[in-house]
């Protein structure tokens, strides 16, 4: 970038200018890497503000990578998605209506599905590891999203796994989807989406890829807005031209000149 203008003011702006542009890169290029690694297919969500060192940066970062955030969606029109936390699913703690119907099924939980469903009837996708993957997550939220199908007017989205073997656990939800699909004629479930996160970086996405998996969607957070590979990025602010004269900072650092 070239910036033009008094000497006095452009000195005043190079704190500034680097401090917008070093860090915002620096992501930028991290969030290019983690793309790379994961292939053209995989939708990536960012799932960073938890860890981001300062309370601005959603509203700062998010304007220029272009990424998902309540308060960036609505300030810049930015398309919103995720889902709800475990507190979310716990803090429900029973379900009577619905007492020795679903098994050994936790009825909170599906409680909880219920509730957030309700509030994004387009947009339901689960959290579905709070208490049991396999036993509760999955087949709560197919009991919910069966229901939805019936009537004919919402779809749920998908479920989200935070934690646990990543592979085998999209592999076995996936499975039950598609039984599910076989068994209530449902030709939606074998397009229900399955999203990931869990300290994602590079390395696992890679690793699973390799192994094999049938995740949809990848949410990266920490690895994304620290930089762990790289916590800084070296940006320099430097007079290259007065009065029409050319100017140039030497140094021993043949890389710098």
């Amino acid at each position: 970038m070239r910036i033009e203008g008094l000497v006095a003011v452009i000195q005043l702006l190079e704190t500034p200018f680097v401090k917008l542009i070093n860090f915002a890169s620096l992501v930028t290029t991290n969030a290019a890497r983690h793309r790379f690694v994961a292939g053209k297919n995989n939708l990536l969500l960012e799932f960073g503000l938890f860890w981001a060192y300062v309370l601005e940066f959603p509203i700062f970062l998010y304007h220029q990578l272009i990424i998902c955030n309540c308060v960036a969606g609505k300030l810049f029109g930015i398309l919103l998605c995720g889902t709800h936390s475990h507190a979310f699913v716990s803090s429900f703690t029973r379900l009577s209506s619905l007492a020795g119907v679903f098994g050994e099924t936790n009825q909170s939980e599906l409680a909880a599905f219920v509730s957030y469903a309700l509030a994004f009837l387009d947009n339901f996708l689960a959290l579905v590891n709070t208490y049991d993957v396999m036993r509760g997550g999955i087949p709560n939220f197919c009991a919910f999203a069966l229901a939805l199908n019936d009537k004919g007017v919402y779809k749920a989205k998908g479920i989200r796994l935070d934690f646990g073997n990543l592979a085998y656990l999209s592999c076995e939800a996936m499975n039950f989807f598609h039984i599910t699909e076989k068994e209530f004629h449902s030709t939606r479930f074998g397009k229900i989406n399955v999203n990931a996160s869990n300290n994602l970086n590079e390395e696992t996405l890679d690793a699973l890829n390799k192994h094999g998996h049938e995740v949809d969607s990848f949410g990266i957070g920490t690895n994304l807005v620290t930089c762990f590979a790289q916590p800084a990025l070296g940006c320099v602010f430097k007079l290259v031209e007065i009065n029409n004269q050319p100017r140039i900072k030497l140094s021993e650092d043949i890389s710098k000149v």
